[in-house]
């Protein structure tokens, strides 16, 4: 069976045949994803003086990662509660700023940064 196809029509019917087919292929624009985004933690397990606000991603090795796996995982195990890692990284960092708040040039943190063993 052979369809019949209608005429064309004028050309200002064409016209705004292309205009809308235009307006369906249109996607819309994707916003600019922001360089920080608010978020609260609503029950942090550890509770700092200030709630984080800022999200902000950061590169780790894939033996860090594992690392930080690992910690989460046995803490989660031992104190039976939820516990994220984003926690866990911060409270890595309270203890790190700690140790260079009291010995500055000698503390474990620069140690590590230079790859040279602290005195103790």
């Amino acid at each position: 069976m052979v369809k019949n196809n209608p005429p064309l029509g004028t050309y200002s019917q064409l016209e705004k045949i292309a205009e809308q087919k235009e307006k369906k292929v249109k996607k819309p624009v994707k916003k600019e994803a922001k360089k920080f985004t608010s978020k609260e933690v609503s029950r942090p397990v550890i509770s700092p003086p200030d709630l984080p606000v800022n999200k902000v991603g950061y590169y780790f090795t894939r033996k860090e990662i594992e690392q930080v796996e690992e910690v989460w995982f046995e803490i989660r195990r031992a104190l039976k509660r939820k516990i994220s890692r984003n926690d866990i990284i911060r409270a890595c960092l309270a203890i790190g700023y700690e140790g260079w708040l009291t010995k500055k040039l000698t503390s474990k943190l620069v140690s590590k940064l230079t790859n040279k063993e602290v005195n103790k």
